[in-house]
């Protein structure tokens, strides 16, 4: 098993496609790969039946993936109430996609706007 440090040099020499909202995997991916990118920045937030949907279709196209589940609900970063559902909204993504995921190699935690 490669260490964080590892890991972090492997995506660094990697090409990243940032997939945008309206982009279809099954549209992007291939063109993607045409051009070298081999990890996807996966755009769905915190939607996981998107999440799922998108997943066979990027593994299909041979991506490798960066998550980015969205601390919507912490718009106040002192409200201990807001923090505590957005963390346990980013747990249930990044759950998902350990158990679903196998080509999960990076979370990338968005906040705000």
């Amino acid at each position: 098993m490669l260490s964080k440090a590892e890991q972090l040099k492997n995506l660094q020499q990697k090409q990243i496609l940032v997939a945008m909202w309206g982009w279809e995997p099954g549209e992007i991916g291939p063109a993607g790969k045409k051009y070298g990118y081999e990890v996807v920045n996966q755009p769905q937030n915190n939607e996981i039946d998107k999440h799922a949907k998108d997943i066979p279709v990027w593994i299909e196209n041979d991506y490798d993936m960066i998550v980015r589940p969205h601390l919507y609900w912490a718009r106040d970063p002192f409200d201990a109430e807001q923090v505590k559902k957005a963390y346990a909204e980013v747990e249930k993504v990044i759950r998902y996609h350990e158990e679903n995921n196998p080509r999960a190699i990076a979370y990338v935690l968005q906040w705000g706007m």
